[in-house]
This record gives structure tokens, C-alpha cells and sequence, in this order.
């Protein structure tokens, strides 16, 4: 029988050394795979970021956080990639974690005002224009907008024409040239040409609610009220989280959607339907202008169908105690309280006024509608000619001045400020500007205007009249 094998203290420790030894070269082979995953991960996503593939690169980009949050690189792509996708509430962490972490900050800077531009902060991004289309790059689609956005704005459509034909030339899968030039279209009252860009837009992207809306919108006032149902029911039928999850929604509301549907049906005579629509809206938001109108115009229209099917008669000479007529009455001076300047709420609401025998208040309501008339339709006419003439402070001082008294204020304002933007100095738009934010109760901005409004229209210290 042999003896037991005794191991000496020098050999026990040379395996425990071998064990250590072989433990570190694969924690080194460890150590070298992570980063060539973290580094095969940052060049996929910034593969996909330049094919405009954002939600395949940011599926890389989760990859490689976890391995290497401290990375400059990845913060970097997080933020390209979260601003196009519109997400600038996450851009600027990861600007500045990338910012800290070491990455150039030339490409950083490029960043920030590509964010700048894309959030509407025009006046920051106005020298760079040139800079910026250059060196587009994958980042033409966000430059166009930008740009389109602006010069919309002030409404120098040679240049939004020729940047929408480019912006459809280097990407002609992208619907949004279409979307914008459909805006255009819909701005000048070209129903048609707008529709057919909408139409565009659907082709390229089905689900794209803004352009369905928008094609909705012009297919009613073409007349084509059950065409324009059908774009309306898949919004209809849209559930909050939808509604919030849609970026592509430029500033619709699931209000102005149901409004426009209701209306399609009681233009359709499905008053009823209509109606239900309407009084859920109008609980919804009771102090809706929108709603309070289309509802109440729905119930002048039901008060003169009720007329009809009594006098057995073509002509619409509503009930005065019919009792849509009151509830017609009622909301629309609700909704003339909340919208003075309307001259269309004031027109349903003079007719309302005049059918219950209230001759005396709807005259006052039809003056100020025939006083409204002639200016509004000067619009179309001032609009063609700024079309030509884009830096005519006069002509787009008149079309703000036109909507603020008779449309909309905050259309009128928006007006305004664009006035303000070519000539700061101009005393008709601060003046109007200052009537606006006192009767809002913002005496502090008010004051403003009135200061930078008295001193425009002050004569210079040597006697020469200033202009506006």
C-alpha cells in the first residue's frame, strides 16, 4: 500500500498564484469584451442615427448604458438621437453629461442650436442659417423644418418653396415636405392643392393624425362632409394614451377633433349625434368658444328645422319659444363673452338674437359683423401682397390689426409680434400689443408697450416726424 501524497506549502502556493493569475487574464478578457461591446454598440446606433433609424439606434444605445454610462460618446448620440425624435426635455442631460465627460465641444454647439432651431428659437438660430444648411448632413429633415417654420412665419414663400423642393428631393420618403406644403396651400385657402399634399402625407405615413386632420379640415370646406367623417373617425376613436404618445400631432387637440366631427354630422342633418358630441365637449371644457359656437349653432339649425316640419315651408324662420332657439341664444352669448372679436360667433349669435325677436341686440351684433366684413375680406388680397412683398411692415401690421379686431387675438397677436420682429420700433403694433396684455391683467407688459408705443410716435429732438 502506497503512502498518501503530502504537498508542500510551496506548491499549494504556486497553484493558488496560477488560479489568481488565470482569474485576472479573464477578468482582463472580460474587461476587453465589454468594451468592444460598448463600442460595437455606439457605432451601430451611430450607423443608425445617420439612416434616420432612431428607434433601432436607440435600442444600441441601452445596450451600451448599462456597460458604460460614463461614456461621452453615448450621451452624445442619446442627445442627437432624442432631439429628432422631439424628446428636448432628455436633450439637454445628456448635452451636458457629454459636455463633462470630455466630448468636442464644436459638435456640442452644433447640437444646441440645431435644438434651438428645432424648438422654435428662431432668433438665436438667425445667423447660422447658412452655417447650418452646409453642414446638414442626416440632419436635413430638421434644418428644412426649422427653416420652413420660420420663413413661414414670415411668410417669405419663395424661400419656403425652394427649401421644400430640396427637402423632397434628398429625402423623398419623408412626408413632412408634403405636410408643410399642404399648410402652405391651406394658408392661402387653395383647398385642393392642400388636400392633395395631405393625401401625400397618408400615402407615405398612414397613421400621421396631423395630416388626416388637416385633409379633414379641407375636405369640409370643399362640402365633402362624409368624406371628411371618415379621415375624422380614426381620431375619434383614439384613447388618451394616443393622443400622448403622437408627436405628430402640430398642436391639434382631441377637442378640435371631436368639434370638427360634430360639425361634419350636423352638416350631414345627424343633429343628434352631433349634439352628443357637442355637450360631452362642453363638460369637458365649458368655457370653450369652440365648442359654445358649433353647439350652439347646431341648436339654431335644429330651432329652424323645427320651423320647417311646422309650416311645412323651405323657408328657415325659426320658433321664438322653440326651445333650441333659447339654448342657441344662450350658448352663443357665452361664447361671444369669451370671443368679442369673433365677427363669425357674432354673426350666429345676431341671427339667434334676431329669430327669438330680439330685433334691437341683433343689430347691434349685425354692426359690428358689417363693420367686420370689409376688412376681413381684405385679408386675401394683403396676403397676396405680402407674398411679394415680405418685409412690408404696413401690410402685415394691417392683416395682425384686421385679425385681432375681428378673428382671433391671439392670431392678431401673433401678427404683431412678427410686425415687431422686422421693426421694433413700430407704435401701431405696441399700441395694440399693450391693449392686449391689460385687458389679460398683465399690467407689467402692458406698461411696456405703451412706453416703447409713445416713445416710437414721439417727434426726434430736431423736429423730423418718425415713421412706424
Amino acid at each position: 500500500m502506497s503512502r498518501p501524497r503530502v504537498q508542500s506549502p510551496l506548491s499549494r502556493a504556486a497553484r493558488v498564484w496560477r488560479w489568481a493569475l488565470s482569474l485576472a487574464v479573464l477578468a482582463l478578457a472580460l474587461w476587453g469584451l465589454r468594451a468592444l461591446v460598448v463600442e460595437l454598440c455606439l457605432w451601430r446606433a451611430s450607423a443608425n442615427v445617420e439612416q434616420r433609424h432612431h428607434t433601432a439606434a436607440l435600442r444600441w444605445l441601452a445596450v451600451a448604458g448599462p456597460l458604460d454610462g460614463d461614456n461621452a460618446e453615448l450621451h452624445f448620440l442619446l442627445a442627437r438621437t432624442y432631439r429628432r425624435l422631439g424628446r428636448f426635455d432628455r436633450v439637454r442631460h445628456h448635452l451636458q453629461r457629454a459636455h463633462e465627460l470630455g466630448y468636442p465641444v464644436r459638435e456640442l454647439e452644433r447640437e444646441q442650436l440645431l435644438a434651438l432651431a428645432q424648438t422654435g428659437q428662431l432668433e438665436e438660430v438667425r445667423d447660422h442659417w447658412a452655417e447650418l444648411f452646409q453642414n446638414a448632413g442626416s440632419d436635413g429633415p430638421e434644418i428644412c423644418e426649422a427653416f420652413v417654420k420660420a420663413a413661414m412665419v414670415r411668410l417669405r414663400i419663395a424661400d419656403v418653396l425652394k427649401v421644400l423642393e430640396a427637402w423632397h428631393r434628398d429625402f423623398p420618403d419623408d412626408p413632412k415636405p408634403f405636410f408643410y406644403r399642404g399648410r402652405f396651400e391651406q394658408s392661402l385657402l387653395h383647398w385642393n392643392e392642400a388636400a392633395d399634399n395631405y393625401v401625400e402625407v397618408l400615402r407615405r405615413d398612414p397613421d400621421n393624425a396631423a395630416a388626416g386632420f388637416r385633409l379633414a379640415q379641407c375636405l369640409m370646406k370643399l362640402g365633402k362632409f362624409e368624406d371628411a367623417l371618415q379621415e375624422l373617425q380614426p381620431l375619434v376613436d383614439r384613447d388618451t394614451a394616443q393622443w400622448q404618445a403622437d408627436r405628430r400631432f402640430d398642436r391639434i387637440t382631441p377637442e378640435e377633433v371631436h368639434v370638427h366631427y360634430a360639425t361634419c354630422l350636423y352638416k350631414l342633418g345627424r343633429l343628434d349625434e352631433a349634439r352628443t358630441i357637442l355637450e360631452r365637449e362642453l363638460q369637458r371644457s365649458p368655457d370653450s368658444p369652440d365648442v359654445l359656437r358649433e353647439l350652439g349653432m347646431l341648436e339654431l339649425a335644429a330651432a329652424e328645422n323645427d320651423a320647417d316640419a311646422k309650416r311645412g315651408s323651405a323657408e328657415s324662420v325659426a320658433d321664438a319659444n322653440d326651445p333650441h332657439l333659447g339654448r342657441a341664444v344662450e350658448l352663443l352669448r357665452r361664447a361671444v363673452e369669451l370671443q368679442p372679436e369673433n365677427f363669425e360667433i357674432r354673426y350666429a349669435y345676431a341671427r339667434a338674437l334676431q329669430s327669438s325677436g330680439r330685433t334691437k341686440e341683433a343689430a347691434e351684433q349685425f354692426r359690428f359683423v358689417n363693420q367686420a366684413t370689409k376688412p376681413v375680406l381684405e385679408v386675401g388680397n394683403l396676403t397676396r401682397r405680402l407674398m411679394r412683398e415680405p418685409d412690408n411692415v404696413e401690410i402685415r401690421f394691417r392683416i395682425g390689426e384686421i385679425a385681432y379686431k375681428y378673428q382671433s387675438r391671439e392670431a392678431g397677436v401673433r401678427w404683431l409680434k412678427s410686425v415687431l420682429e422686422l421693426a421694433p420700433n413700430h407704435a401701431g403694433a405696441h399700441r395694440l400689443l399693450a391693449d392686449y396684455f391689460a385687458a389679460r391683467g398683465d399690467e407689467q407688459r402692458a406698461a411696456e408697450h405703451r412706453r416703447r408705443a409713445q416713445a416710437a410716435a414721439a417727434p426726434p429732438a430736431d423736429g423730423n416726424e418718425t415713421t412706424e
